[in-house]
């Protein structure tokens, strides 16, 4: 589709495409009549109520009863049915495994942090087929049961279905991903992207950016990657490995990166910058990320002048994001997100406003997202939930 609402098409995909458009319509306006719903979409009431019966019969909205009982006829209704069946988000990342599950209207039922599988993608994919065919059984007594599963993978290539990279554990480089979950037969539909595309859709479903913008999402979880979204769609470069801003170099022949270079921005401006200047020689683990954060909400000055230090470095590939995207908003999620205040926001556009042109940032919001570290996750919702038409209509299998 060539925007987040869609557009007209072929007879042959009509029907489908216009499903699209009422379904996003829905989940972006809800409640929302149908006279309401043929004003936004262009589409007559015959498409679109046609369009709504077939959500009501499979259940995907439900009617939530007649207003306007003054002037005028009256209008039902229509809104999300978030009891109609739930969604799973798998995010990956070191050190740990989140799954989380929702309702269809994105209401949370489940966070499980899964034990540490280490560096082993095979025991990884056990863990997982498990823990899917567990929720399946756990949710079977709703109409759709489990709809579909998310996943967010470091360095996944969503061209080949492989992880092609991850740095820190080189178990997983080359990984076959896709191939190795389609061995389990699920039955259920499974959709795969890299971490921060994942947490940009998360960021466009469930926080507070909108389809409609040219956002820039900057993921801070130990280190720095971004994500920009154009038009309705994801940008994923030629390799699909579009985003590593992480590895911007900022200081020649500077820190060593895990990457192999030296100087990059991640060795200065990220959540694993700060955890190595606030417990050098330690080894990541997820409770020093508690730590920090309880650490700098505490007011602990040597977490502070850390914290401030990396800031100032976070700030300079914020402006190399600016001339790279010139995006209208930039959001900045995952720990850095929810690690960053007020005044510390100030502070970056501070420097924004020092070394660009005026012209360059006027207009721009730069902004923390209040998804916290869940933004990967509900990211991973997301996907499916943007994916949910080509599942009704049977377009569904193993998705990259």
């Amino acid at each position: 589709m060539g925007s987040y609402i869609g557009s007209s098409g072929t007879f042959e995909v009509m029907r489908n495409l216009n499903l699209e458009k009422i379904y996003r319509l829905i989940l972006l306006n809800q409640p929302i009549s149908r006279a309401q719903l043929a004003q936004l979409s262009g589409s007559n009431k015959v498409t679109v109520s046609n369009c709504v019966d077939f959500l009501l019969e499979k259940g995907i909205v439900h009617e939530l009863g007649v207003v306007g009982a003054g002037k005028g006829r009256p209008a039902t209704l229509i809104s999300i049915n978030g009891d109609s069946g739930v969604l799973v988000g798998i995010e990956m990342n070191i050190p740990f495994i989140r799954v989380i599950v929702t309702s269809l209207s994105g209401v949370m039922l489940e966070n499980i942090i899964l034990p540490d599988i280490g560096s082993d993608p095979e025991a990884f994919t056990q863990q997982v087929s498990a823990t899917i065919t567990m929720l399946e059984e756990m949710y079977k007594v709703r109409k759709l049961g489990v709809i579909g599963v998310g996943f967010a993978f470091p360095g996944y290539n969503p061209q080949t279905g492989v992880i092609e990279q991850m740095p820190k554990w080189q178990t997983w480089n080359k990984f076959p991903i896709l191939k190795e979950m389609q061995k389990y037969n699920l039955g259920i539909p499974l959709f795969f992207r890299s971490t921060v595309q994942a947490a940009t859709m998360g960021e466009i479903h469930f926080g507070k950016a909108n389809p409609f913008e040219q956002l820039v999402y900057l993921s801070g979880t130990w280190g720095i990657s971004a994500s920009v979204y154009s038009n309705g769609a994801l940008i994923s470069g030629h390799h699909g490995l579009a985003g590593r801003i992480g590895h911007f170099i900022i200081q020649a022949n500077g820190k060593q990166c895990i990457c192999g270079s030296k100087g990059c921005l991640e060795e200065y401006g990220s959540i694993r910058a700060l955890f190595n200047k606030l417990y050098p020689g330690k080894l990541q683990h997820h409770k020093y990320i508690r730590e920090i954060l309880e650490r700098v909400r505490g007011k602990d000055p040597v977490a502070l002048v850390a914290l401030h230090e990396t800031v100032q470095y976070l700030a300079i590939g914020v402006v190399n994001v600016i001339n790279a995207f010139n995006p209208s908003r930039i959001c900045i999620g995952g720990y850095l997100g929810s690690i960053i205040d007020d005044s510390l926001l100030n502070e970056i556009k501070t420097i924004v406003a020092q070394m660009l042109p005026k012209y360059y940032w006027e207009t721009l919001d730069i902004y923390c997202s209040n998804l916290g570290e869940l933004g990967v996750a509900y990211g991973c919702i997301a996907v499916v939930r943007d994916q949910l038409i080509s599942i009704l209509v049977g377009d569904s299998a193993i998705k990259k």
